[in-house]
């Protein structure tokens, strides 16, 4: 059996899901990643299987006094994916004072943290547990880059595959990648979740409304 992990950069996968949906004219944040990755084994070859999935996130609390909700939906998505044994890892924002350089307005800019580190060690941490052959990474963050060389200079045998998601792409990730490859919108329409999903736990978790 070849093991294949996949580690999935939550946010940059997010952000090309909205540029995606601008193409599609609807919503499409409601994905199903373990089946769009499954769907992607027979890429590898080499009687590939799924090793489990990585998804590394954050709540923008923050964000909740423009877009109300916002927590509660992404939350949703949450259950949704554990629901589908993908495990769910969260850091959080952190406000930082900044000026607007032209009218000099000072206000408080957020930024993730943890992420990329929580990315970085993940990587590293699978092949020092023996967890996979393959790791895929889906991003198309150039920020992923350190991650990869590090990865290369402990484990020289390590196979590392970068999975775009729409409308990003790295040319030094993919330069570090043993392949790259590249996702699809479609492959983006045709892997979403029904509206309701069961949780292990009984629970029925609803698809937000215009997602």
């Amino acid at each position: 059996m070849h093991r294949v992990r996949f580690i999935v950069d939550g946010f940059n996968l997010y952000h090309s899901i909205r540029e995606a949906e601008l193409h599609a004219g609807r919503g499409l944040r409601w994905l199903d990643i373990d089946s769009l990755c499954r769907s992607m084994l027979h890429l590898i070859g080499d009687g590939a299987e799924s090793a489990g999935i990585d998804y590394f996130s954050a709540l923008a609390k923050h964000r909740e006094g423009i877009r109300p909700g916002t927590t509660a939906r992404h939350l949703s998505y949450i259950d949704a994916l554990r629901a589908s044994k993908v495990a769910a890892y969260l850091g959080h924002f952190k406000g930082k004072p900044d000026e607007c350089q032209k009218c000099g307005v000072r206000f408080i800019r957020h930024e993730e943290k943890e992420t990329d580190v929580a990315v970085a060690c993940r990587l590293i941490e699978l092949f020092v547990s023996d967890k996979c052959e393959t790791a895929v990474l889906i991003s198309g963050d150039s920020d992923m880059a350190p991650a990869i060389r590090a990865t290369r200079r402990l484990y020289p045998g390590a196979k590392v595959i970068v999975m775009f998601p729409f409308d990003r792409r790295s040319k030094e990730l993919a330069d570090l990648a043993d392949r790259s490859y590249k996702i699809s919108l479609e492959q983006y329409q045709r892997h979403q979740f029904p509206d309701e999903v069961s949780t292990t736990g009984g629970r029925t978790v609803k698809k937000p409304e215009r997602w």
